[in-house]
């Protein structure tokens, strides 16, 4: 068994955390917020038995938003 006594010679890895974490954050949220209130993300939980299902399922939904109406 070595000595627990020993200087550290080097740190690997040191993480510098980032300073705006807090602004990012609410510029994300208020993102999300206006592209729920223009109806392009409708709200809930929505279960599909595929990923094409889904697929289609979104593109549909954001082709009924852009859609022309009358």
């Amino acid at each position: 068994m070595g000595t627990w006594d020993e200087e550290v010679g080097k740190t690997v890895g040191r993480r510098v955390a980032a300073e705006a974490t807090i602004q990012d954050a609410a510029v994300l949220l208020d993102t999300i917020a206006e592209i729920m209130a223009a109806g392009i993300c409708p709200r809930g939980v929505w279960r599909f038995k595929t990923f094409e299902e889904a697929d289609d399922w979104t593109l549909l939904q954001a082709a009924s938003g852009h859609a022309p109406r009358d």
